[in-house]
């Protein structure tokens, strides 16, 4: 009997140690709720934007034409001649290089130089009366004015027939041959010079603000890589082509010594784009695209907030910001896919040794 009161006195005082042994261990209620915090964040990795210029190098496709170049078109609707030259001829200035048929329904060739010769005539025999003293010298001025304008009329109607090179270059490209049926103008022939030439080039809006005059382009051609040449953009265009909404860039070079570069090929030009100043970039991964635009997350007292931005200048590893973002933001980099406004967040174990170092 004694025996079994002294192990139930063991047992007691057993159960009574264990029982305040663990009400002694339970853990501070304001450390729990920092664990339940601290596994309700996301995890992120975030960068503070930087300060900077970008430069970013772009290739346009562009057609290259002669520096001075001349489509030579019909104003008459005729049936075309003779043609005297052909692509490679070098040409002067006033060259004839079309001949036109004079005898056609629309020439007046041969009616102006009858008019011509009539008027000759009656202003030699109006000078001989004048000299003799049997006319005034009012008939003889109203006779010569009828002459000059007869002959402003036959040449007129000369050079529509017999057209000439306005410049001096070399034949490029011949695109109707004798017998055919010259429309009022429609190139015929294309005359340029090939010493010097010039491309022309198509940029987007958003990336004109960042070219000017004086750059230099590289231009080549994919058919030759190795022939380049170092052209000068010397022409903005100061509106865009509504089809495009492109602007037009020229830039002139010299031709190489063997002129391999040809009017009318198409080339290849890279061109260095430069921020103007130091602007804020974020790294291109951080950018999120929406319907509403371009946004990034930005950390704000441990949570996360979407913020609109503009973008501008981009390179393979930085985007240019110009609106919407403060150079002094935390912008998250990686992890914002898990994001919403007003998420709680952890920076990453790695982001917070990268920040110590």
């Amino acid at each position: 009997m004694k025996s079994r009161m002294v192990y139930s006195l063991l047992l007691l005082g057993a159960f009574t140690y264990l029982f305040v042994g663990c009400a002694g261990k339970k853990e501070d209620p304001q450390e729990e709720n920092k664990k339940v915090k601290r596994s309700d964040s996301i995890a992120v990795f975030a960068d503070k934007a930087k300060i900077q210029k970008l430069t970013v190098t772009k290739t346009y496709t562009g057609t290259i034409e002669g520096e001075q170049q001349a489509n030579i078109v019909s104003q008459l609707a005729e049936r075309i001649v003779e043609i005297p030259v052909h692509v490679g001829s070098v040409v002067g200035a006033g060259q004839v290089l079309i001949k036109l048929d004079k005898s056609g329904a629309t020439s007046q060739y041969y009616q102006a130089q009858s008019n011509l010769k009539n008027f000759e005539r009656n202003l030699t025999r109006m000078k001989n009366l004048y000299e003799s003293g049997a006319v005034s010298k009012q008939n003889l001025d109203d006779v010569q004015t009828g002459y000059d304008v007869a002959k402003a009329n036959f040449e007129a109607a000369k050079a529509a027939v017999e057209i000439t090179s306005p410049i001096s270059g070399v034949i490029t490209e011949v695109k109707l041959n004798p017998g055919d049926f010259a429309s009022p103008g429609m190139p015929i022939i294309t005359v340029a010079k090939i010493n010097s030439l010039k491309i022309k080039l198509s940029i987007g809006e958003a990336d004109i603000p960042y070219v000017n005059n004086g750059q230099v382009v590289d231009v080549y051609s994919e058919l030759n890589p190795s022939v380049k040449a170092k052209a000068k953009i010397n022409e903005i265009s100061k509106s865009a082509d509504l089809s495009t909404r492109t602007f037009e860039v020229k830039a002139i070079f010299p031709n190489s010594k063997d002129q391999w570069f040809k009017p009318g090929m198409f080339a290849k030009a890279d061109l260095n784009l430069t921020s103007s100043r130091d602007m804020t970039t974020v790294p291109r991964e951080s950018v999120i695209y929406t319907n509403e635009g371009p946004k990034v997350f930005i950390i704000k007292d441990g949570k996360a907030y979407s913020q609109n931005i503009k973008l501008g200048l981009q390179n393979e590893t930085m985007i240019e910001v110009t609106d919407g973002l403060t150079p002094d933001a935390l912008v998250v980099k990686v992890g914002m896919n898990n994001l919403k406004d007003g998420s709680a967040v952890t920076l990453s174990d790695e982001n917070l040794l990268s920040k110590s170092n």
